[in-house]
């Protein structure tokens, strides 16, 4: 028997629920997008990358957050194509880290926006097309992929050297997507508000991917907003009831500084739907807790809401988060905060890297890990 990807997910709900909103993204004017729409745009992209590339062919995605990106990143899946997706160049460094990735995993295509007005040669043997806005409702795909195939490549920082792409499996990404629901116990009932980069994991896997996986509808915004004021994120939350959202530590601390603006900051802001607030992707600091949960107290937000965890891209998204997640630990004199337990099918262990055994409990070693979700490699 086939195992089952997120292309059937993906399939099934389009084809049963294609009239249900499933991304909302904000913007100068609100984009609302059905699971319908979604596959018909995703459709009309397939029948273009079929056209320039073949089965295995790795594709970069050089899109900011939005419906292209999610539908590139789809269409790729459909057709077999491997998509590869990088932050949207905006200058020479980027073109740069751009051509590295490109040579380092053969790109055969690189999409852009649509309305992309060029900017810089394309990487040697890499075709450069703009993304179509042709739909397909009526394509059906030919390539059924398996647990063990290469589904997307996620290219770790790179920041001191080479860029390095963690092949994530089909069967990768189901594995995870079943933990984050455990972890944060997510169904059809909830709402899922995120500004995160969806070229980067958790914005990717957490954000994009998980409601599509679940069945339930979310609202996106582009980091840049956020950036800008801060507290757009927190007024997303409060305007759609959202009730699943997070961010890394820095956007916690940056928002209840905000908030010591005064009560203007706060006016017309309810977080009580939010019941949970993931944080990760950079150490979680008690104090950045408990100054936000102080600042956006008047606003309903509970501290209960908190839920820190621990992940990285060569593990799909998600190890530890869930039960025991915000306690606070005292190890070698410093007080930490708990990033839950690992999550089902998963064994997380602190190694001593010398004698190759797990440490005492309360002692600092390096996080092994082991389970379904654990890229193949890179």
């Amino acid at each position: 028997m086939r195992d089952v990807t997120l292309v059937d997910i993906f399939a099934e709900r389009a084809a049963r629920q294609a009239d249900e909103l499933l991304y909302t993204f904000l913007g100068g004017e609100d984009e609302r997008v059905t699971y319908g729409a979604l596959w018909a745009r995703a459709a009309g992209i397939a029948r273009q990358v079929e056209g320039l590339t073949a089965p295995g062919d790795r594709v970069l995605l050089l899109h900011p957050n939005g419906s292209e990106f999610v539908a590139a990143f789809l269409a790729c899946l459909l057709t077999g194509r491997v998509p590869v997706p990088l932050a949207a160049p905006t200058g020479g460094r980027f073109e740069a880290r751009v051509a590295l990735v490109a040579h380092d995993c053969e790109a055969r295509l690189a999409l852009v926006p649509a309305i992309a007005a060029g900017g810089g040669a394309a990487p040697p043997g890499v075709i450069v097309a703009p993304t179509t806005r042709e739909t397909a409702a009526d394509w059906r795909p030919t390539h059924h992929p398996r647990g063990g195939d290469a589904c997307f490549l996620q290219y770790t920082s790179g920041s001191t050297g080479s860029p390095r792409g963690v092949v994530v499996t089909h069967g990768n990404l189901m594995a995870n997507q079943m933990m984050i629901g455990h972890a944060f116990g997510s169904g059809k009932a909830d709402i899922g508000m995120g500004w995160l980069p969806l070229y980067h994991d958790m914005g990717l896997i957490g954000k994009a991917l998980h409601p599509l996986f679940q069945g339930f509808p979310v609202v996106l915004m582009s980091p840049f907003a956020f950036l800008q004021q801060p507290l757009r994120w927190l007024r997303a939350i409060s305007a759609h009831r959202a009730t699943i959202s997070g961010a890394p530590d820095f956007a916690f601390a940056l928002c209840a500084k905000k908030a010591a603006a005064g009560p203007a900051a706060l006016a017309g802001l309810d977080l009580s739907s939010w019941r949970v607030a993931f944080t990760g992707a950079e150490p979680v600091r008690r104090d950045t807790l408990d100054a936000f949960a102080r600042a956006f107290a008047g606003a309903g937000f509970s501290p209960r809401a908190f839920l820190p965890c621990y992940g990285l891209a060569e593990a799909t998204l998600i190890v530890t988060g869930g039960a025991r997640s915000g306690e606070a630990l005292r190890v070698d004199g410093v007080e930490r905060v708990a990033c839950g337990t690992a999550v089902p099918r998963v064994e997380a262990l602190a190694v001593d890297a010398e004698t190759r055994r797990e440490v005492a409990p309360g002692q600092v070693g390096e996080i092994w890990v082991k389970g379904p979700s654990v890229a193949r490699g890179y």
